[in-house]
């Protein structure tokens, strides 16, 4: 009998131990994605970050690198959970029943995520009424762009930094013809930019921002209506100003191309538009230094308005963001609930500081006054940036990665940015937006380089056959209607 019963025992520990291996065993959540941080491990026994969240919460997250990623998605959407995807395709899959619809789950297993996001707008989450994707968290930090300017040579030449257009294009005419560098030699020029992205013209978006517009195909709200950056009042006199320094030569025909940093880095330009990490960064001021051991660097964001707007420059799609996170519509209740643990872990205090900094005593320590500070092997960490699916608290971030910047990424933080609305917008089908957005940047150099007269009557032609070409009327009258449909207008 005492037999029978040890071995009935026996049978029922291993039963209840086949039980608790089974419940501990780690649900795999796939991600699609179409990059991966720098140096991403190739074996997850690698991958620090995911061997402590596996550890953490008994979640494994896989993160999927799909080339050709909206082609290849066709036929591969169910092979994953979640997607790191664009707001066009947020809306089309959306509208196609393929992703999850989260409203049932935004006050309760996604409370704390939409707290986290605080201020930040959820215009672009939503299709036709439904919220269908997570937003990145805004925190007023993006776009952080501003003019690096030479201080030693304003200086050599008694100069102050540039307050007004007419301040900017003296300072410009300086640098190119009154010998900064003290070489004898009329070898430098005035102003030069970062490559331009996104058909933005960084070279001349600095002088537009002072006339509220910029260079292209930019839908804006002004007075409670939608309209254009290519529609506003002081466009003309804008565009007037840029060909000016063009006619002067004091600006670097070759930013509208390729990146004009090199040649601020070398000396041979005085200021540079520009995004701040390349050049505030100390490898940036390293790489200066390098060339010039006596170069000393400033900055300034904004220009005074021409127009009465607030000072402004550049542009930042500052309503939403342009990287959605969305769920498969398919998702097992399993994988489901896992995603959510998953995003409570990378919005906890714990979870955020390791898919920002790495581990805590390797890469980075607190010191004595509780705050974050980086190790020499911090670069290790270099990879973990693909898990900040939601994006992050930027200027926290920034002050722990790079304190030697941080009057540079405040103050550009702070500056206002002409605010614009594109993501929002999905073009009519029989709208063909890339074309008419190459025609709109061609057009617009056409008139700064002389190539085209600049005159209101040529500049109104020029808007009408935006309009009977590539129906630009329509397109904006489909912007008018998706963003009442958001509420942002009547």
């Amino acid at each position: 009998m005492k037999k029978l019963i040890s071995l009935l025992l026996t049978a029922v520990m291993l039963l209840s131990l086949c039980a608790f291996a089974h419940a501990e065993e780690p649900v795999e959540i796939r991600i699609a994605v179409n990059t991966l941080g720098n140096g991403w491990p190739a074996d997850p026994a690698d991958d620090f970050v995911y061997q402590k969240i596996l550890k953490d919460i008994g979640v494994s997250v896989k993160f999927d690198l799909v080339d050709n990623f909206y082609e290849s998605m066709g036929t591969r959407m169910d092979v994953y959970d979640m997607y790191r995807i664009d707001v066009d395709h947020l809306i089309s899959w959306g509208r196609q029943d393929l992703l999850l619809d989260l409203a049932p789950y935004k006050d309760k297993e996604l409370a704390a995520y939409f707290d986290w996001l605080g201020a930040t707008q959820l215009n672009a989450a939503y299709v036709d009424g439904t919220l269908y994707g997570l937003p990145q968290l805004y925190d007023g930090s993006k776009s952080q762009l501003n003019v690096t300017v030479r201080q030693d040579w304003l200086d050599k030449l008694g100069l102050k930094m540039p307050e007004t257009v007419q301040d900017l294009y003296d300072v410009a005419y300086a640098f190119t013809f009154n010998d900064p560098d003290g070489n004898g030699q009329q070898d430098t020029l005035g102003l030069t930019a970062q490559k331009p992205g996104n058909g933005g013209i960084f070279l001349f978006d600095t002088i537009m921002g002072s006339y509220d517009t910029a260079l292209g195909n930019y839908i804006l709200i002004r007075d409670g209506k939608v309209t254009n950056a290519l529609l506003q009042p002081g466009m003309l006199e804008g565009l007037k100003w840029c060909k000016k320094f063009v006619d002067a030569k004091i600006v670097d025909n070759d930013a509208l191309t390729t990146t004009g940093t090199d040649k601020f880095i070398a000396g041979q330009v005085g200021m540079n538009a520009v995004t701040w990490p390349g050049i505030w960064k100390q490898y940036g001021q390293d790489k200066i230094h390098a060339v010039n051991p006596d170069a000393v660097t400033s900055f300034f964001t904004t220009l005074k308005s021409e127009v009465g707007a607030e000072d402004a420059m550049f542009t930042g799609d500052l309503s939403t963001t342009n990287i959605i996170m969305a769920i498969n519509a398919d998702i097992s209740e399993e994988k489901l609930q896992a995603v959510f643990k998953y995003i409570d872990y990378i919005i906890s205090d714990e979870g955020s500081d390791l898919i920002f900094y790495g581990i805590e005593g390797d890469h980075w320590v607190r010191d004595e006054n509780g705050n974050v500070k980086m190790t020499e092997n911090a670069t290790a960490a270099n990879y973990i940036s693909t898990y900040q699916i939601f994006s992050r608290k930027e200027l926290e971030y920034l002050k722990v990665k790079f304190p030697e910047a941080q009057q540079v990424f405040e103050a550009t933080t702070a500056a206002n940015r002409i605010e614009i609305y594109n993501t929002l917008v999905l073009e009519p089908e029989e709208i063909y937006l890339e074309d008419m957005e190459s025609y709109v940047r061609q057009q617009l150099l056409a008139f700064i380089y002389g190539e085209r007269e600049l005159t209101q009557e040529e500049y109104d032609k020029f808007i009408g056959e935006l309009n009977d070409n590539f129906q630009f009327d329509v397109y904006m009258e489909a912007a008018h209607d998706q963003l009442a449909a958001y509420g942002l207008v009547d």
